[in-house]
């Protein structure tokens, strides 16, 4: 989580964001830590493909409040990786 109070100005969040990015691959998913009802969420590849267009989204929110930066998982791996786990092996 990213809040306000533990930035002293937009470069050290800036920073540390772009450090968390660099964790994520880029997949990220930007969203506010209050329910907005969707509104606000943005994700990778679909509303910004750069750093400086994500961090501008994250700004956008972060004026609000605590922004949640989250890794972006690709549904169809979601859904392959929790179907291996349900699979049980077949016996040998």
């Amino acid at each position: 989580m990213f809040e306000p109070k533990d930035y002293k100005n937009t470069n050290a969040v800036r920073q540390a964001v772009y450090q968390w990015l660099d964790e994520l691959n880029n997949q990220a998913v930007v969203k506010p830590d209050k329910p907005t009802a969707g509104k606000g969420v943005g994700v990778w590849g679909d509303h910004f493909t750069t750093r400086e267009q994500l961090f501008e989204h994250f700004l956008s929110n972060f004026q609000y409040g605590t922004v949640i930066i989250e890794e972006k998982i690709d549904a169809k791996n979601q859904l392959h990786g929790f179907l291996r786990r349900q699979t049980p092996c077949a016996a040998a």
